[in-house]
């Protein structure tokens, strides 16, 4: 195994960034210089038997990523064979790239120690608290404490911004609004509304890790450490500021997915956050048993009491806005 610091050595002393968002070229630049000062090293005493490429897959895993451009960098130390950890540098070209623990924590600003200890007892960083429901039930909210609720607002602007979001999801974006949602369900015959029972709680860790952390993005123990950081007793909270877009980015195949078969069938479909909203100016036959399916397999189930079917003969509303001819506010209001 590599001496640390040969691993952890000093940055060549040009084009070194001077914010903690390490750029991705600039890391696999720096990983490099390292590979090669550890691989002269070796060679030094004769350990002929490693190839570099073998030291590279032992130093480097599978998170790192350069554009087509840097080929030639990779091939001039012969390198190139492990092309199974080249991935495609646009994909993640907004994202800063944290290759250890190290980086991870100056990254939140905090240290190393405490970062540990942190995310294995976010437990002890939330304080709980109630609220009543519209309908007299009490909802249960978590208020992440100053230092995790600062490293939760790290990770939501500086890396979950930068996550893909499905066209079919109006909450938690910039610029998003119940009237983005309202919209594509005005003037339609029938109505569909459905609801998620416990959405957020029934996001669990792997769902997050899955989609926001895996190593396409960040080595292994990184994208483990970023998603307990977002996560209480293995699931999301309600009340992090991480959650929000979390949702969204678990549930981008999903809405993906269900938007594209809803659209051959001539069906618009909408989510906002749990609620999730289908019209068409035809019967919506099939779609309850579809989404049901679809959400039971992701480990999520519908509340039966929120669904609701809904005909141009009544007033329909989504999101709070009355849709059956133009967008507008109920009387009651």
């Amino acid at each position: 195994m590599p001496c640390r610091r040969y691993i952890r050595g000093k940055a060549p002393p040009d084009n070194t960034p001077t914010n903690k968002r390490i750029t991705p070229l600039f890391s696999v630049r720096l990983r490099f210089y390292r590979v090669i000062l550890y691989c002269k090293g070796l060679y030094s005493f004769r350990l002929k038997y490693y190839s570099a490429a073998v030291i590279f897959m032992n130093i480097i895993d599978s998170n790192v990523v350069f554009g087509s451009g840097d080929a030639e960098f990779v091939k001039k130390f012969g390198l190139f064979e492990a092309a199974q950890m080249v991935l495609d540098y646009k994909s993640r070209n907004n994202l800063p790239f944290i290759y250890d623990t190290y980086q991870l924590a100056d990254f939140l600003g905090i240290k190393r120690k405490e970062l540990f200890f942190i995310s294995k007892n976010t437990d002890k960083y939330y304080n709980a608290f109630e609220i009543k429901k519209k309908n007299g039930k009490p909802r249960r909210l978590y208020a992440p404490a100053s230092k995790l609720k600062a490293c939760q607002a790290a990770i939501n602007r500086l890396i979950l911004k930068n996550l893909p979001v499905s066209e079919y999801a109006a909450a938690y974006q910039k610029g998003s609004q119940i009237s983005k949602n309202a919209a594509p369900h005005i003037g339609k015959r029938y109505l569909l509304k459905l609801d998620i029972t416990d959405f957020f709680g029934s996001i669990r860790f792997e769902q997050v890790y899955s989609a926001a952390f895996n190593t396409r993005y960040f080595p292994k123990q990184t994208g483990v450490i970023l998603t307990e950081l977002c996560c209480l007793n293995d699931a999301l909270v309600q009340g992090a500021p991480t959650s929000p877009a979390l949702s969204n980015i678990v549930m981008y195949n999903f809405d993906n997915s269900i938007g594209l078969w809803c659209k051959k069938r001539g069906i618009a479909y909408t989510r906002y956050c749990d609620d999730m909203t289908f019209s068409s100016d035809r019967p919506l036959y099939g779609v309850y048993q579809k989404v049901k399916k679809m959400l039971f397999e992701m480990g999520f189930e519908l509340n039966e009491a929120k669904t609701h079917f809904i005909s141009n003969a009544d007033r329909q509303t989504v999101t709070g806005l009355v849709v059956n001819e133009k967008l507008s506010i109920p009387s009651s209001y």
